[in-house]
């Protein structure tokens, strides 16, 4: 099986259900196609869960930016990452690190670690994620004296240039601000 998952959505209004493009609808029913191929026999399927849930586009969005902008612009500021490519490791390390210092933290047991914080999947209303984010903010970025990332200016430039682009272009401006930063600071103590 090539993939595990895929995700439709469908727009719900009072009076009607709009499913997905066809264009998404032939991408199911070829993902249907390629598990069916892979059925060993008649009396072993395959099952196929569906799950329908209410799907929340500005939670969705928020949890990118915390997951993408936010964790960089802290990990970079807290390393002084000022050049070369972020791992996914340490990215990785950087959001549990975060998440452990503002939701709580997991403990390590004999027989495994035991979930003791809470989870930003909890958050499903728009303004669990603006409460949450303004905490990082006040908590993790200006007590030491970090730079957050401005949301509005990051999601103009998204829709402008794609998600991914917009990420690469605000680290980089970001990490030029920095080093202006530094340099600037370099000539007031050596003048």
């Amino acid at each position: 099986m090539r993939t595990k998952k895929i995700t439709l959505y469908y727009s719900v209004t009072q009076k009607k259900v709009i499913p997905p493009g066809p264009g998404e609808l032939e991408r199911k029913d070829s993902w249907i196609r390629i598990i069916q191929s892979e059925v060993k026999s008649e009396w072993e399927p395959i099952t196929v869960r569906v799950t329908y849930q209410i799907f929340n586009p500005e939670t969705d969005q928020q949890r990118k930016f915390m997951e993408g902008p936010v964790v960089d612009y802290w990990l970079i500021q807290s390393q002084d990452l000022l050049d070369g490519d972020i791992s996914p490791a340490m990215k990785r390390k950087a959001r549990e690190t975060l998440l452990d210092k503002t939701l709580g933290y997991d403990v390590d047991l004999m027989d495994g670690k035991a979930r003791r914080r809470k989870s930003t999947t909890d958050f499903v209303e728009t303004q669990e994620w603006h409460n949450y984010l303004e905490m990082l903010r006040e908590t993790e970025f200006e007590p030491n004296g970090y730079e957050f990332p401005n949301s509005e200016d990051f999601w103009k430039m998204a829709e402008a240039y794609g998600y991914d682009k917009a990420k690469s272009a605000s680290i980089e401006q970001l990490r030029r601000r920095l080093k202006g930063k530094l340099g600037s600071s370099d000539l007031s103590t050596n003048g």
